[in-house]
Formats: structure tokens, sequence, C-alpha cells
């Protein structure tokens, strides 16, 4: 015993016994999360031995034994408060386990609270040196949204939401765990929505809560779908607590290597190796608060320049400067709107930053200012290892000798010798980013090679940071760092794998503690050198490592991703992420950076990839072009980029209005639909019991039963069993399989037939015997017997379908012949496969052409028709053949539109009836003197006239064309002539018609006074017949909880508080009505409004109406929409658009 204790850690002489409460599995706190789990490893560490029968979860679960209490009484500080935590006595898990903790506690903010824990005797374990994250100066905050609780022992902390009393964050659910190598705090939440955590390819938005674990350390790796780390490290979570919208998040400030898991309790559990446990929570009353909140502590994202939201194309092996002008040429010549054009690591000499090959780049300085002539960009890749080698005519390589002279690189244990890896360029050392030097020495190469190359942006790459060997060229020491006592769940297991060795030196101290932050260093450089070159004009920075808070300084793009249906997929979360993480500049590699395309993945990624908030076309060596004029001038491919594209720089001035309010206030510019939807979480009950009962039959003609394999259609009654209970079971005789068909057909003697279900949902099964009988023997449930009689057994089915639903209609090209496989190796396989199988003229079809979409709860216009989405808050069908995205817009904003082409700088607002166009920063002069023509504003209420423009305050004469659409509340003014680079202002007017206006008083002796004291408006008319009083036009019925269903909706209408009396004034208005709308036939639809608290009379005519609506979404020749603010509605026939 004494010498498992001492193995242990545990300094007590008596054997340690632990405290097993039953705790329910989905709480369980894994004690055994580095390795397979057994009891003596188990019962060594003190913890709680209970195997299952799965082994993804905890079958070795903490005890009540494990953590750390509070020692005295906590004191307050001018912040918060702060308090002592001494250790449990209890066995250790990885060693050296600090004994005596320190508890500080800050009330930042009304919606931000940050605690710390520290080791009290170790002043200089690491912390991360932020940039933007500074100790805490101020006092504690007043009207806190939330409180904060502490249990003394064990140790806990709990943060409430005040309003509703909801806990939000509470870490007793597990034990702290603070040892020199290994620290772990678990957090239980209030809800399974959880969204965040980075970087990984999540293939779904929220988190998977059945015992996943993510690690987090930058790694190059392949972005593909499994749960390796990936290029960034995002410990912040959001986590949307219920359908009010209320939600908070958590943010732990470390650097080091960690593991976040997930459970189903739920609860949250971040396992780090290092450094100290510094936890930020934010609320909110909506998940764009929290963002907002969270990026006001760790730096509002990059104001990104305006030609950055155009069009990218790059690919990595342009064989020479001829390849690259190639891929110029074609697409100016298909009119691809495009902006950017990149070059890899080929365009350099040998690999080898700040050079470039002028033999098969010569003319390459030319070819910049040809672009630039054009009005394009150039941006350039730099990779941050440098060789140790000459130039090719073995002259020195100055950008190293500087640095070597500096000593500016990442060095070995020993502190002085620099580290040598391999990467591209072959043998190389790594500046080390954190050093001054090294910034010092990284902004004049860069701006040094700027005088070569006129680039206007950089792309920085493998800063990981990536390195081709294990470590270093000489290998790794055996020590803590490079084999620490815990590794989290990293790719390969290794820490030093494809980077360099923990040990090695850095001015921020251990690599083990800041590779993380390599990316993030590197940024915050290379930031400092485009502001050097640029002065104060914005340029360009595209990073592919990430930290907290470097989206301050770059965008991103989500990395080597492959040309397959599901990595088209699974960028739109990767996506939204990182509008979470502080990047909205964000991305994927459009059509796939690895593999060849097939050319319908393309053409919809093209579509998709043009409402990227960074939207740019790459590829990988030794694939096929994928730039869009690749695929032929006049495709449809090319047809279909080009018009999605002019699309995208159309609404330019709108993306950049949503980049300026996300660096300005921390908004995204990629919103989840969460955002604006209230979803319920669901719940299921289990009843465990055993049911039996026996049936004679009329005879030994029984057929149905399933799902199994049947060897022949009647059953034998030779007391053959067969189980009923979906299982993942390929078909097999007697064995259940996926589904379940409790139904029975039995024919009768004298021919006649009859059916049995028994509505029973539970495992069971049925047992035939030559009686004949048969038994059922189910373990759940009631029994519930339907039978049918028919004359025939075909009559029997239609009775039974009729009772359950009747089968499934499907499309017409359902039944055609259709290809599967399990096993195909890419989508580049597939793709061969379908063009043989068009070769071969065997028809068969790919594609769809419908898709079920969610419409947001708002008004939203179809893009190219103008026209006003039918749906809101529901899931729709839309027509989207292979040429079409979708593409919708909500009601309630200005749209400027332009023309395709780099411009200048513009924020829109609306105050009133006036639009102002105010340059922010006019340092960029447009030199193709490009203007903004018309202008399109939807959701406008009343038609416009008198519309007048000012441009730098001088009043302008335009002939202005206005057109109205009343139905669609769209204003489309054209003939404008506004230059950019100078201040505009329109406005207008928003006058009724006269032939608009609606009687508010038609009896006799209407007069002013009368007029106004009903609340109406009183104005002569100008046309005949036309009343003089008349209603507001926001007069009238609010609408509340529209509820919409296939066959028409339902709604609540309320008076609003301005609502006008009826005349006389003797009869109140009713407060509260009911709306109902029925589509009952693909030509008839009624709508009705009743007061629903007072029966009143209706006419008792008997209309031919369907029992039950029989309309259809796709074959109805109307469609209906409700407007609010006043309640209106809308009827609309499909075919042309006309509002009936």
């Amino acid at each position: 015993t004494l010498i498992v204790l001492l193995a242990t850690g545990y300094s007590g002489l008596k054997a340690f016994s632990p405290t097993c409460p039953v705790i329910p599995l989905p709480e369980r706190i894994d004690c055994i999360p580095d390795q397979v789990a057994t009891k003596d490893l188990c019962v060594l560490r003190g913890c709680c031995w209970d195997p299952q029968n799965e082994t993804h979860v905890p079958w070795c679960y903490f005890s009540k034994n494990h953590g750390y209490q509070v020692q005295g009484r906590m004191s307050d500080t001018n912040p918060g408060f702060e308090a002592t935590l001494t250790r449990l006595p209890s066995p250790s898990l990885f060693g050296n386990d600090i004994e005596k903790l320190h508890l500080t506690a800050e009330y930042q903010t009304a919606n931000r609270f940050h605690f710390k824990i520290t080791d009290p005797a170790n002043k200089d374990r690491f912390e991360v040196p932020h940039e933007n994250v500074q100790p805490f100066q101020g006092s504690k905050a007043t009207n806190l949204m939330y409180r904060v609780e502490v249990t003394d022992n064990p140790f806990g902390i709990s943060v409430i939401r005040n309003s509703n009393n909801k806990v939000l964050f509470n870490t007793s659910i597990g034990p702290l765990i603070y040892a020199d190598q290994f620290l772990q705090l678990s957090i239980r939440v209030p809800s399974w929505n959880v969204y965040g955590v980075g970087e990984h390819v999540h293939r779904q938005y929220r988190h998977d809560f059945n015992w996943k674990t993510w690690p987090i350390f930058t790694r190059d790796a392949f972005p593909n779908g499994d749960m390796s780390n990936l290029y960034g490290a995002h410990t912040f979570f959001l986590c949307l607590e219920d359908t009010s919208g209320h939600s908070f998040g958590v943010f732990l400030m470390n650097s080091n290597a960690m593991d976040f898991a997930l459970q189903p309790a739920p609860a949250v559990t971040y396992r780090t190796i290092g450094g100290v446990l510094d936890f930020y929570v934010f609320l909110g009353n909506t998940p764009e608060e929290v963002v907002q909140q969270y990026l006001l502590l760790i730096g509002l994202p990059w104001m990104p320049s305006y030609w950055n939201l155009g069009f990218h194309i790059c690919r990595w092996n342009y064989t020479d400067l001829n390849d690259v002008k190639a891929v110029v040429e074609r697409n100016r010549a298909a009119g691809i709107p495009y902006d950017v054009q990149y070059t890899d690591i080929d365009y350099m000499e040998d690999k080898k930053d700040f050079t470039y090959d002028k033999i098969n780049f010569a003319g390459l300085p030319e070819f910049v200012q040809d672009l630039h002539d054009h009005g394009q960009k150039y941006v350039i890749i730099l990779d941050p290892a440098i060789s140790v080698n000459n130039l090719k005519n073995n002259t020195p390589y100055e950008a190293y000798l500087r640095g070597e002279q500096m000593k500016v690189w990442i060095n070995e244990s020993n502190g002085t010798s620099p580290l040598i890896g391999e990467v591209w360029p072959g043998t190389t050392v790594f500046p080390d980013f954190s050093s001054p030097e090294a910034v010092q020495w990284w902004v004049y190469e860069c701006n040094n090679f700027h005088k070569t190359i006129n680039f206007d942006g950089l792309w920085i790459d493998m800063n990981e940071v990536s390195n081709f060997v294990k470590g270093s060229k000489t290998g790794c020491a055996s020590n803590n760092l490079n084999y620490p006592p815990f590794t989290p769940k990293i790719l390969d297991g290794v820490m030093y794998s494809k980077t360099v060795c923990m040990d090695v030196v850095q001015k921020a101290g251990k690599h083990y503690d800041v590779h993380s932050l390599y990316g993030y260093f590197m940024s915050i450089a290379t930031d400092k050198a485009l502001k050097t070159i640029f002065r104060e004009s914005r340029s360009f920075l595209l990073s592919r490592s990430t930290f907290s808070g470097s989206g301050k300084f770059t965008g991103h793009w989500l990395g080597d991703n492959f040309a397959t249906w599901n990595d088209i997929k699974w960028s739109i979360p990767g996506i939204l992420e990182f509008n979470l993480f502080g990047y909205p500049f964000i991305g994927a590699d459009i059509c796939g950076f690895i593999d060849d395309t097939s050319e319908e993945l393309c053409r919809r990624w093209l579509q998709l990839g043009a409402f990227y908030p960074f939207s740019r076309n790459h590829n990988a060596a030794g694939h096929a072009p994928k730039d869009p004029a690749y695929f032929g001038q006049n495709s449809l491919l090319v047809n279909s980029t080009k018009h999605y594209l002019t699309i995208r720089y159309t609404l330019l001035p709108y993306l950049y209005t949503l980049f300026y309010k996300a660096h300005a206030r921390g908004e995204t510019v990629a919103r989840p639909v969460l955002h604006d939807w209230d979803s319920q979480l669901p719940g299921f009950t289990f009843s465990d019991m055993f049911i039996q009962i026996s049936t004679r039959l009329p005879s030994q003609f029984v057929y149905g039963f399933g799902e199994t394999e049947h060897k022949q259609f009647r059953h034998e009654m030779n007391w053959k069993t067969w189980p009923m209970f979906a299982r993942d079971q390929p078909p097999g005789y007697r064995f259940n399989t996926y589904g379940v068909q409790p139904f029975y057909m039995g024919l009768e003697e004298d021919g006649n037939a009859h059916g049995v279900l028994l509505l029973n949902s539970n495992g069971m099964e049925v047992k035939f015997q030559p009686t004949p009988a048969l038994t059922y023997r189910t373990i759940g449930g009631i029994l519930d017997f339907y039978m049918v009689l028919g004359p025939t057994p075909e009559q029997v089915v239609q009775e039974y379908t009729a009772l359950i639903g009747r089968p499934v209609l499907p499309a017409y090209w359902g039944l055609g012949f259709q290809l599967c496989r399990y096993g195909y190796k890419n989508d580049a396989e597939i793709s061969e496969l379908y063009d043989n199988m068009k070769a071969a003229n065997i028809s068969y079809f790919q594609g769809v052409d419908k898709v079920t979409a969610y419409i947001p709860d708002a008004v939203w216009y179809e893009y190219e028709t103008g026209l006003k989405a039918p749906c809101r808050k529901q899931e729709c069908q839309m027509f989207l053949p292979e040429n079409k995205l979708g593409l919708h817009l909500r009601g309630g904003y200005i749209f400027p539109i332009q023309e395709p082409a780099n411009t200048t700088v513009y924020r829109y607002f609306l105050i009133l009836k006036v639009l102002t166009m105010a340059v922010i920063h006019k340092r960029y002069i447009e030199p193709n003197n490009l203007i903004f023509e018309n202008i399109k504003i939807l959701g406008l209420p009343l038609e416009p006239s008198d519309v007048k423009v000012t441009s730098n305050n001088v009043v302008q004469s335009y002939n202005l064309t206005v057109k109205y659409n009343a139905a669609d509340k769209v204003a489309h003014i054209t003939g404008l002539r506004l230059k950019l680079g100078e201040e505009h202002t329109l406005s207008w007017k928003q006058t009724l018609k006269d032939i608009d206006k609606f009687d508010c008083h038609p009896e006799e002796n209407a007069s002013k006074e009368k007029c106004e004291a009903l609340g109406c408006i009183w104005e002569k008319a100008s046309v005949a017949g036309a009343p003089y009083c008349y209603y507001p036009p926001d007069n009238g019925y609010t609408v509340d909880q529209i509820e919409y269903t296939s066959s028409g909706l339902t709604a609540n209408l309320g008076t609003n508080i301005n609502s006008v009396r009826l005349s006389g004034q003797q009869i109140p208005l009713i407060d509260k009505l009911r709306l109902e709308v029925k589509y009952h036939d693909n030509n008839m639809l009624q709508f009705k409004i009743y007061d629903y608290s007072k029966k009143r009379f209706e006419v008792p005519v008997p209309l031919n109406l369907p029992q039950t609506p029989i309309s259809t979404l796709e074959n109805r020749l109307y469609e209906v929409s409700i407007q609010n603010h006043p309640f209106g509605i809308q009827v609309r026939r499909k075919s042309t658009g006309t509002v009936l």
C-alpha cells in the first residue's frame, strides 16, 4: 500500500478510500482521460470504478475527495473578491500537484465576470502575453446582470443570471485539478446549444455532447473531417440558454495544448497542460451581444480595405509567369469580376522569402504594374521558415544573414543555438516573432522587398509553426516538455510532430507554452510591416494560424480543404464559427484546394463562395486548374459565376457596411440563423415492462411482419420466432434489421382477407405455432390493436394504408435507374462514373433542383426578382436549378448599387427620409472615376417623391427615374451620377397620395375637430371625392404569434396603442382578434378574422369546401404574405407576380 500511495503522489500513510456516491452516467467526469481505463489504474488514482458496455463513456470517474477547498474566509477587493484554495488529500493523476492556489475574481462590467486561479508560490508561471487583454484596473461594476456563488468544500464557482435565477456556469460538477502540467476544470451548462471552440472541422454548427473531445493545439494538418486539431487555437464557446435568446459565452485565456470535452450532462471540461486557469464569462440577451462582449475584450476585428472584398484568384504551382498571365487574361476575357491575383511559393527563388525567380518569373514587377493598370491587386505568400543556404548563383541570402546578425531565431533549449528544421526551402531556421528584434528584422525585410515587387498585401502561411521534420534536424530531448505526463488528443499524439521541439526558447517563453501563439505573434509583426509600407492606407493580411485576438490584425481561410461535397457543406459552420471568434473576414478555398473538381461541384461552390465574406478560388499543385474561365468562356459555370459575382460586387457597399459594424462594434458578418430563431429542446421517456398476448388464427396463410429477411412470402407456422427492433444489422434470416412493421395480413379459408396492426414501438417478438396461432411479446407501451377487414388482400392493404397513411408518391425522376456504392474514394471517382454513364447513354439523375430552407422571422425579398418571400419563420421549398442559388435580402435595409470594380470607402445610414453617403477615409483616389448610378430601397412604406441630391453640399440636377412597387414596397432610383470619393445626400418626401387615403369619417358633417378627436388626419384633398379626414398610414392592428402550416396560417391580432377609434366613439374597438388562412385547394383560399373571445353571428349557408385542404406548395396558383405594423394580408398570383 505504501508503494502505491507514493506512486500516486499521495503522501499519507493510510490507504486512500474514495467517496463514490451514485452519480448519473452523463454527469461523471472522466478520471482516466489519457488512456484505456483499467480498474488498477482507477484505484491508483483514487477514483470510482464502474465499467460500462461502451468504451467512450467514463468507466472511472472522480470521487468527491478530489479537488480543493476554500481556506478561511474570502476577502473583498476593489473589483471583486479573492480567496486561498488548498488541495484536498487525494492521489495525484500526473504528479506535481500544487497544494495552495490563489483565486481572484473581478466584476469587470455589468455583463462580464473574470476569475483566475494561479500558483502564488510561482510568480514566473506562464501567462499569455496578450496585445489587447491587460490587467483590470477598474472597480466593481454596478447593475450586474449576474451574481456569483462560491462553494467552499469542495471548491466550486457558479455564475447565475439575475433576471431568471438560471445557473449558467457551475464548476461543482467536477473537481478542480491543478498540477504543474495538468490543469482541469469542468463546467455544467444549462443547455446543449453550444457553439464555437476550434480550430477543427465541425460537421455541424451545434456541438455534439455525446462524449466528444476536441484537442486544441495549432497544427499544420488537413481539414479532412476527423476530430484533429487544426491551424488555430480558440477556447471560446457560446451557449444559447433557452428559447428566449438569452446567451452567455466562456473564454479561457490559455495557449497551452489542451482538450475540450463535452458530455451529456450537459457539461464541458477544459484540460490544459500548462499556464493558469484564466476564465471570462460574458452574458447577453442575444447571441450577438455575447460575441460583441467577447470581441471587446480580445480586440475588435480589423477593417478590410474595400478591394479586399472583391473576388480573389490563386493557385499553388503556377509553372511560370506566363501561366499566371494566362489565368489573368482568360478571366478578364470571360468578364469574371475579380480584384486580386496571388502567387504562391512558386514565384520565389528556391522557395526563399523575399526573393523572386528571375528565370521562370522574369518580368514579375512589370506584370504587377499591369495588374495595377487594370485596377487589380497583387498578393504574395510569405512563410516563416528562412533558408540557411545561399541563392542559386551562390550569392549570399541577405535576409538570412541579416537575421543571423540580429539573433532573431528560435533557439534550442540552451538559449543560444538556433533550432534547425526543414520546410519548403530545405534546411531552415525560424524567426522568433515574440522578440522585438525579430519584428524589427521582419518589418525591414518586407519593406525592402516591396521596393522590388510592388505587392498590395501579404498572405502568411505555415505559421503553426510547421516543420517537415519532427522537432529539429537533430531530434528532441527526452524531457517532460517534449513528453509531458499528459498529452491531449492531438494529431499523432506527439507534441513536436510537424513542428519544433517543445523545450526550445523564445522571448515569450518555452515553445511548450507559446506554440499556439506563433501565428498570433507573426500576424502582429506582419501588420506592423504593412503599416510601415502603406502608412495610413489599409492593406491586406491573411494568416493560416490564429489565436484569440489576432482577428484584430488579420483575416483567415479554412485551410487546405478538399474538392468534395462534404467540404463545401463543412465550410458553412467553419465560417460561422470564425465570426464568433472575431474573424468576420473568413472564407474557404472555393472549388476545393486538394483533388480535381467536377464542373457541377465547382459551379455550385462558386455560387456559394460569391457570398463568403472572403471570396477566393484556390488550387493545389498537381490538379487541374479551377479558376472560373478554365471551364470555357461561355460555359454554364462561367455565366453562373459572372452572375453571382456581379451580385456580390453590386452589394459590396452593403457588405462593407457589415464589416464596419464588425470593426466598430464586434457584430458578426456571416450570422447564424440561431441568432433569429427560438428552438425547443427535446425530451423523452422510457418504460421498462413486459407484455404478452396470444391469438388464434383462422388459417395458416399469414403474411407480413418485419423488417426481417423471410425466405418465403408466406410464414411458416413451425414454432418460428421473429424479433422486431430497429437495428443497424444487414438483412439475414430471422435477424431484426433496419425497420419495424408489426402488421400482418391473414388470408381466410373462403378467400376473404383481414389485417392486424399492433401499434407498439417497443422491442418485441412474434412467435408462430401450428395451432395456427401467434404470440406477441413486447417490453413496453400498451396493447393497441387495429383490425381491418376486406373481401380481398388488395382491399385490406388499401384499408391499412388509409389508416396509417398512404405511401409517399415518388417524384417522377425517382422511378428512373439509380446508382449507388459504398466506398467511393473521392468525388473525382463519382464524377468519372457519372461521365462514363452518360457516355454509355445510360440515363440517371445526380443533382436536385429543389431544396428546403429555413426562412427566419423577417420580411425577405428574392434578390433577382424583387418579390417578397412567401414564407416566414418556417421551412420553405425553393426551386433552384443548376444556375440559381436562392439569394434573399432582408427588408428594411438600403442597398446602393454599383458596377463591379474596386472603389473607395463608404458608410451608409438612413435618417428618416435621407440617405447619407459619407467618406470615412479619403486618402485613396479612385483612378477609374467610378460612380453610383442606381439605388434600390426595399421595404419603403410609401412612394418617394421630390427626390433631391446634393454632392459635396452642392445641389445636383439629374434626370431621375423613380419606380415604386407598392405591393413589395420597393423603390428603384436610376439616373444618378454619384462619384466615388465625394459625399452625397439623397432626400425624398413620402406623402400619402389622395387616391390612397381611406376615409376615417364617412358620416356627414365631418370637421377637423371631429377628425382629430378620432385620432385621424385632416387635410384638404385636391382630388375630387377624396376624403379630407383619413386614417394614418400606421393605423390598424399588430400581428403576434404567427403559426404556419402546410395548409395555411393563424395569427393573433392586437390593437395598436395609437389605433384610431371608430367614428361616433360609442363603439369600442375589439382589442384582440384571430386570423385564420386556409389554402383549401390549388386555386382557392379562405381567410377569416373573428373575435375569439365572443361568439358572433356567421352566415349559416353551407359551402362546398374540401373537408381538409388539398393544395400543395408546388401547385398552388397563389402565395400569401402577412404584413405587420400595421397588419395586412397580401395574395399574389405566382405565375405573374400580380398582387390580387
